[in-house]
């Protein structure tokens, strides 16, 4: 009878060490596929993550883009302005240049520029140049402009006149004197004029 309890017992204890064997290595298995299923979760949840941070400097990139061009526009806004600033500006300064313009008559220009042209081509007195113009008809205010500013020295004019006359004429002093009087010399341009010539 010992024999056989010793044998029945031997027998349980292998069945119930099968048992806990097989149960252990059950657990140990769903262990393991449990660790391994959460370590795939968290390498995708890892390769989600990467994706979305590789995504999102893109589209912050985008919004910068978008807000800048605000700005481009705003600045050329500006130096539309900055032009309109400067134009107005050059209008106002127009009506200035044209108050300085001359106030001469046709009569006057015309009468100055035949005054100018005698005295380069002539030795003309200040009154001879005035008795030319009133010949040409110009009125008594033209002769009178064209005289006084075509810029002659009248002194020089009377020495030239002076230096002519004794080329061509034998002169003595009083007389080229005289003839500078009658010329429309002054009293004292003639006799500048004559000692200049050599008087």
């Amino acid at each position: 009878m010992k024999k056989k309890n010793n044998t029945l017992i031997i027998v349980i204890v292998i069945i119930a060490c099968t048992i806990c064997m097989s149960c252990c290595c059950c657990s140990s298995v769903v262990m393991f596929s449990g660790d391994s299923k959460e370590k795939d979760d968290t390498k995708s949840s890892k390769i989600e993550t990467t994706e979305e941070s590789t995504e999102k400097p893109t589209e912050f990139t985008e919004e910068t883009t978008v807000k800048s061009e605000p700005e481009t526009t705003a600045s050329i806004e500006t130096t539309a302005v900055k032009t309109t600033v400067i134009e107005t500006t050059i209008v106002t300064e127009t009506p200035t240049t044209a108050k300085s313009e001359p106030t001469t008559t046709i009569g006057e220009r015309n009468a100055l520029r035949s005054a100018e042209n005698y005295v380069d081509l002539f030795d003309f007195s200040y009154q001879g140049v005035y008795d030319q113009l009133i010949f040409e008809g110009y009125s008594d205010s033209e002769a009178k402009y064209g005289a006084d500013n075509c810029g002659a020295d009248w002194n020089e004019e009377a020495a030239n006149c002076a230096k002519n006359y004794l080329g061509i004429f034998s002169f003595s002093r009083q007389e080229l004197i005289d003839q500078l009087l009658f010329d429309g010399f002054t009293q004292s341009e003639a006799e500048y004029g004559v000692s200049q010539a050599g008087y």
